[in-house]
């Protein structure tokens, strides 16, 4: 069975949970394989690191000043600000796939509304807010910023930003050090994604991705090149 922190919105149990469900919790033992923190002497990106729209590597600066205050909110490790920058998405189950959004497969489904979330595999769910905040506090209280391994440190560190399709949707792709805070296991690296669309002249995220840098290896030779939904700019290039 493959490691999974059962803190990332109960993913792959949201299809079945409808009413209640028990509260998330974390494995109480490794489940598969770990990414063994390594000795390195590269340094990632300072956590206080600022990122301005002048430094984005797209021309779309009204997309670019939301894609900046994320990264700058998960610099910050200021999930009330990403909670903010994040917009609820109405899914209607007739137009989609219910091989990707399994909810939908629950009798009488017939829109999902929440906030899109999902992980290395194809399968995407659409969680309430509870949940989805839930996960925002597991990117805060899980940040272990003693791990390291050959990318640097667990602070966030943002890769850059990826173009979908122009003037439309962009990714911005991050890695980080997550663990159980109450926990003596070791912390893994995840890889994650926020993706931008517009509403109304607005932008904000509309979906994310999140998992262990491992999973995502088993669909990706190169993840951190790959797992963009098209070539990934770094920051400021």
């Amino acid at each position: 069975m493959r490691h999974r922190l059962l803190a990332l919105v109960c993913l792959a149990s949201l299809a079945a949970c409808g009413g209640d469900r028990e509260p998330l919790a974390f494995p109480s033992e490794p489940q598969g394989r770990l990414l063994v923190p390594e000795e390195t002497e590269s340094i990632a990106p300072p956590a206080t690191e600022t990122f301005d729209v002048d430094g984005c590597p797209v021309n779309e600066r009204r997309m670019c000043q939301e894609a900046s205050a994320i990264a700058n909110a998960l610099t910050q490790v200021d999930v009330d600000a990403v909670f903010t920058l994040s917009r609820p998405t109405t899914v209607p189950c007739d137009d989609v796939d219910p091989e990707i959004y399994p909810q939908c497969d629950e009798p009488r489904a017939g829109e999902l509304e929440g906030f899109v979330v999902a992980g290395a595999e194809e399968e995407t769910f659409v969680a309430p807010e509870e949940d989805y905040r839930e996960q925002l506090a597991f990117m805060r209280d899980g940040l272990d910023p003693d791990y390291t391994d050959d990318l640097g440190t667990g602070e966030y560190r943002i890769i850059g930003l990826a173009t979908c399709e122009p003037g439309e949707r962009y990714e911005l792709v991050y890695v980080v050090g997550l663990g159980d805070p109450e926990s003596t296991l070791p912390a893994d690296r995840f890889l994650g994604t926020f993706e931008l669309t517009e509403d109304g002249r607005a932008w904000a995220s509309s979906r994310t991705t999140l998992d262990i840098l491992s999973d995502w290896q088993l669909y990706f030779d190169d993840p951190l090149a790959e797992i963009g939904c098209g070539p990934i700019e770094p920051w400021g290039a």
